[in-house]
């Protein structure tokens, strides 16, 4: 559940998204365990379109995203409770309406074609504890003391 904030890599819309379709993630700011960088910015991932909809008679366009993963060398990281929060890259004038709740993907509804730019960022957290090899990780080497501590805040179980 450690919160981390991905950027959109390419334009979505509900005029040509369809269900299913995958997109583009990178991680905006490195995961860090204390002053060490676990997960470096940039790492690319991925997301889907969960539901998507044209306008139609009196109808609104729809799209539902979810972040799904990073990709850390040969893992991948599992995200979840994905919402954009309209900030980014030349965001100005990103309006929308945003509805999510913990553990949903983000939904976009209102009444003309939804338009995600590239660039576009969104909050998203872990879905899972995540091991990262040692040879991933750079920056200075934790204490094992403060690594515990770390592990505590996080909820990771201690595991010999």
């Amino acid at each position: 559940m450690t919160p981390v904030q991905v950027e959109v890599a390419e334009p979505l819309s509900s005029r040509s998204g369809v269900t299913g379709q995958t997109f583009t993630l990178s991680l905006v700011r490195p995961i860090l365990a204390g002053e060490k960088e676990l997960i470096p910015h940039g790492t690319k991932g991925q997301g889907e379109i969960v539901h998507a909809k044209k306008t139609g008679v009196g109808v609104g366009g729809e799209l539902v995203l979810a972040a799904r993963y990073l990709q850390v060398g040969e893992k991948r990281l599992r995200l979840r409770s994905m919402h954009l929060n309209g900030t980014g890259r030349d965001q100005q004038g990103l309006a929308f309406a945003v509805g999510v709740a913990v553990g949903l993907p983000a939904l976009f509804v209102r009444g003309k074609h939804i338009d995600i730019p590239a660039g576009a960022f969104a909050d998203a957290k872990t879905a899972e504890a995540f091991w990262v090899d040692a040879e991933l990780a750079s920056g200075p080497a934790a204490e094992p003391a403060a690594a515990e501590e770390i592990m505590k805040k996080e909820g990771v179980p201690n595991v010999p």
